[in-house]
């Protein structure tokens, strides 16, 4: 199903769409203000991160992923991963295909449009997203979306409250989230 609003739709993704949105995400002009360097994945751990159900709807309550349509072109991808948090809570990940989609008020409107859909048909209330301290750019995107930031001190133990216990006692590296040097965590409650 898609969602619109406006000029905007939210595509259901599918597994054709995998290598494009790996290639905006890992070769792109936008892909330096999400990853250092060196930590750029691999088409082997893209795959291993956004799993089928991202892309097949088979697992809505795990997670999905959308293509960004804006004015009848793709621009970008949005997630939702459900997967390793509790009960009505979820993690959102965004990037678009260049930085010539960037600033133009896109993002915060596709994140609130994801967050309302996710809201009404999973009862889903509560929302991360972990972007990297060096992408100021996205952050403000998300401010302007209604997400808030959360301290340092108040990141880990929100953190540990919101995965989920079985998730918590499998090797999960979720380490560079606790890092203000990294990443920062922002939280919007509906």
């Amino acid at each position: 199903m898609n969602i619109c609003k406006e000029e905007i739709k939210l595509k259901p993704a599918s597994m054709e769409d995998r290598s494009i949105i790996y290639q905006w995400m890992a070769g792109s002009n936008i892909t330096s203000f999400l990853f250092d360097k060196e930590e750029i994945p691999t088409w082997e751990e893209f795959l291993e991160d956004y799993q089928d159900f991202y892309f097949d709807g088979t697992a809505p309550e795990k997670g999905g992923g959308f293509i960004i349509v804006y004015k009848d072109i793709p621009i970008g991808f949005i997630s939702y991963a459900s997967f390793h948090l509790a009960q009505n809570k979820t993690e959102l990940d965004i990037w678009m295909s260049g930085q010539e989609n960037c600033e133009k008020g896109i993002g915060s409107r596709v994140i609130r449009m994801l967050c309302d859909y996710l809201r009404s048909s999973l009862e889903i209330n509560e929302f991360f997203i972990i972007p990297s301290i060096n992408n100021p750019r996205a952050i403000r995107a998300y401010e302007k979306a209604g997400f808030e930031r959360v301290s340092k001190d108040e990141k880990i133990e929100i953190m540990k409250k919101s995965l989920r216990e079985d998730f918590l006692k499998e090797s999960h590296d979720y380490d560079h989230i606790y890092s203000d040097e990294e990443n920062l965590l922002l939280i919007k409650k509906l």
